[in-house]
């Protein structure tokens, strides 16, 4: 049977895969905004259907329960559909992905989606937030209605009555709608914009300084393209064994040079001294 790979072979799969977006998490975000997308559809729907009610006053109880029962599941982590501890949920593995050492094991590009999904995370909890806040209000707010209906009704008549309380509940609809619109203008995505790392299309246009300096700032990376950075340091020792050959042919032309320069030198002394002696003794007077 196969060995189960190291624990830390095993850390550096997830991360490079939450990075590929090959795991749930990038899935399970997208749920979760579906889902208070849905909450926010519910909340509105209760909103209208009080507006639209033929008798608005009877429609109040309604009103109030269902705003409870969506603040509740807004509100807490244990309610049928667990948007709160699903989020929570989600934070805590990325929190134990990036962890005890795996963050090592993460380019900076894996490592900023992680900080950017938690972000949206933390956002959609303070939509959630909103919902809580205005479902509150308005279940608050729809108590003083009653009590301005009632008044109404006795001095404007019921028609008037009505319609001010349908303009009562128009406005907190209009308030909640603004606050959904504003939520999903400012709503992060799960993956941030992807940033190239600029490659040159041809190594061979760098000088060796140049493609060195690059070859370092590749392997510096907590997780390096190995296939890179080896297409870099062949260049480079490509380059050096140009150069060196071509120095070592320099020298051996150079010291061929100096050695045929020497030896011409030295054919011309010769034949200097040969003619210096040659002079010397058609100079030198005969014996008697």
């Amino acid at each position: 049977m196969c060995a189960a790979p190291p624990a830390e072979a095993q850390s550096v799969k997830d991360v490079r895969g939450f990075g590929a977006g090959e795991l749930s998490h990038d899935q399970r975000y997208q749920t979760l905004v579906f889902s208070t997308d849905a909450m926010w559809k519910h909340a509105l729907k209760t909103h209208k259907d009080f507006i639209a009610a033929p008798n608005p006053e009877l429609a109040l109880p309604t009103l109030r329960t269902e705003l409870i029962a969506i603040r509740t599941q807004a509100k807490e982590k244990s309610a049928p559909v667990k948007i709160r501890n699903d989020v929570e949920q989600l934070k805590l593995e990325i929190d134990t992905l990036m962890k005890a050492g795996y963050i090592t094991a993460a380019r900076q590009d894996i490592a900023a989606k992680a900080q950017l999904l938690k972000a949206a995370l933390e956002m959609l909890e303070e939509e959630l937030d909103t919902i809580v806040h205005i479902c509150a209000l308005t279940s608050y707010d729809s108590s003083t209605w009653e009590k301005e209906y009632v008044l109404s009704i006795q001095v404007q008549g019921e028609d008037v009555a009505r319609r001010e309380l349908k303009n009562q509940g128009l406005k907190a609809c209009d308030k909640l709608e603004i606050a959904w619109e504003r939520s999903k203008k400012t709503r992060l995505p799960a993956t941030p914009a992807p940033q190239k790392r600029d490659r040159p299309a041809d190594l061979g246009e760098l000088s060796v300084s140049q493609l060195q300096a690059l070859q370092a700032e590749e392997s510096a990376l907590p997780v390096p393209d190995n296939a890179w950075v080896r297409e870099i340091s062949a260049e480079i020792k490509r380059r050096l064994f140009v150069s060196s050959s071509l120095q070592k042919f320099q020298e051996a032309e150079e010291a061929a040079d100096a050695a045929e320069a020497e030896a011409e030198a030295k054919k011309k002394l010769d034949e200097k001294s040969k003619s210096n002696k040659k002079d010397s003794g058609k100079r030198s007077p005969r014996a008697p």
